[in-house]
C-alpha cells in the first residue's frame, strides 16, 4: 500500500505522511484515509476481492476507522 500511496503522491515520513502537492504540510493517517481511501475502489475491471485486498492493506497501514467506512461504501 505504501507503493500505491506513493503513486498518488503520498509518502510516509517518520510517524506522519506528506503529499507531493503540499510537501511542507504533514498529514495525519486520518487525513490520508479521508483523502485516498475511496480511490482504492476506483480501479475499473476489478472484482470485489481485488478491490478489498488493497482496502484492507490500507486499513492495516493506517489503522483508521474511515477506511472501514469506505470499505462499506465500496
Amino acid at each position: 500500500m505504501r507503493r500505491w500511496l506513493a503513486d498518488q503522491g503520498v509518502t510516509q515520513v517518520g510517524q506522519g505522511w506528506v503529499s507531493a502537492g503540499e510537501p511542507g504540510r504533514p498529514l495525519t493517517a486520518a487525513e490520508v484515509a479521508h483523502s485516498w481511501a475511496a480511490d482504492v475502489f476506483a480501479g475499473e475491471g476489478l472484482d470485489e476481492a481485488d478491490r478489498l485486498r488493497p482496502a484492507f492493506g490500507l486499513l492495516d497501514l493506517l489503522d483508521e476507522y474511515w477506511v472501514t467506512c469506505e470499505i462499506r461504501f465500496g
